[in-house]
């Protein structure tokens, strides 16, 4: 299978973006596992003629391959945040983030690095159609429709049995079939993101019940298996570095840090940058105390887009008759997710986002 490959094809109900055995570098965490990109296709499906270019003055049809150079090309992954929003409002790309970062300045605010292109696929593309229309992203089908694909990530399965092997014979800490289930999770913390009319919308295949996404903690980036911690100027007391972005209004002086204890606290579970040890002697963030004050991602799930009851989809957009509409498609992978950990690092997925018509305009 080529790499890096970018097909767009219009067909019978939506658009629909599939990147097949995607996988990410963990250098946000503790790993610098290199993973790749198989392919990635977009497809458009409807009853009504539309058609995409990867330019606006571009040719546009109803199948055009991207693989001969017209793709940004996307290589290695790494973890980045959607983070700081606000510092691209009304900017015709959006910007992401990267955390891996250990330094601070002397008052204990991280520096806040802009990822590497390299480290996410972001994808300007232009749809035109024959009439007014709504678009949406298609989650489900319509009613008593025939099956048509969905948008889903998904592990892929066999590529990540086959790696699971390497890791048994290589590492051996846990059985294949542990490996297998350890890396098909990487589908958790993976993220499309589709920018259209100044409207940037975080989609969650795999959104969960589990709660929300905090855009910030404590972290262990220096990766001495202890959460960092930074001296304040003043006092000289030691305080675990707050990453992250906090909420409108609220500054640093507002989040909660407990008193320092005598010894260090015990490691539960596997280490990992979320999971590390409070070091004696430092005032400990009280992350559950700080919520309150820390930004959450703002992602919708499957069911904001569902035709469930009949109900319209929470998101949609217009398209004009025959004027090229910009959109922009980002893949990543949500960093502050915390499903984003050391367990799933080598792992393969594919992706298909697809966008169907809601209705006429």
């Amino acid at each position: 299978m080529k790499r890096n490959r970018l097909i767009l094809a219009a067909l019978i109900a939506g658009v629909a973006l599939t990147s097949t055995s995607v996988s990410f570098s963990f250098a946000w965490y503790a790993s610098a596992t290199r993973l790749r990109v198989e392919n990635i296709v977009l497809e458009v499906d409807t009853e009504r003629e539309l058609l995409i270019s990867n330019a606006i003055d571009g040719e546009y049809k109803p199948r055009v391959s991207l693989a001969d150079g017209d793709l940004e090309k996307t290589s290695l992954f790494a973890p980045v945040t959607t983070a700081f929003g606000y510092t691209w409002e009304g900017e015709d790309m959006p910007k992401f983030y990267d955390m891996s970062y250990s330094q601070v300045k002397f008052s204990g605010e991280p520096y806040v690095y802009e990822a590497p292109k390299r480290g996410y696929f972001c994808q300007e593309l232009f749809l035109k159609a024959d009439d007014n229309l709504y678009v949406t992203i298609k989650t489900d089908d319509y009613p008593g429709d025939d099956p048509t694909p969905n948008t889903r990530i998904t592990p892929n399965v066999a590529m990540n049995e086959a790696y699971a092997e390497e890791l048994v014979e290589k590492r051996g800490q846990f059985s294949k079939e542990e490996y297998v289930e350890r890396l098909n999770g990487i589908v958790d913390c993976a993220r499309v993101a589709v920018l259209i009319d100044d409207n940037f919308i975080i989609f969650n295949p795999n959104k969960s019940d589990e709660g929300e996404v905090y855009y910030g903690g404590a972290l262990d980036n220096d990766r001495d298996h202890y959460y960092d911690y930074y001296q304040d100027q003043t006092t000289h007391e030691l305080y675990e570095v707050f990453y992250g972005e906090l909420k409108e209004g609220y500054e640093r002086s507002d989040l909660v840090y407990t008193d320092p204890e005598s010894e260090d606290s015990v490691l539960v579970g596997e280490w990992s940058a979320f999971n590390a040890i409070h070091k004696a002697g430092v005032h400990r963030l009280d992350l559950e105390a700080s919520k309150p004050f820390i930004q959450t991602e703002q992602s919708y799930s499957p069911e904001d887009f569902s035709w469930d009851k009949g109900f319209l989809p929470t998101f949609q957009f217009e398209l004009d008759a025959y004027v090229p509409k910009r959109i922009v498609v980002a893949f990543y992978l949500e960093g502050w997710d915390l499903d984003s950990h050391n367990a799933p690092m080598g792992a393969y997925f594919d992706l298909e986002l697809i966008f169907r018509i809601v209705r006429e305009r």
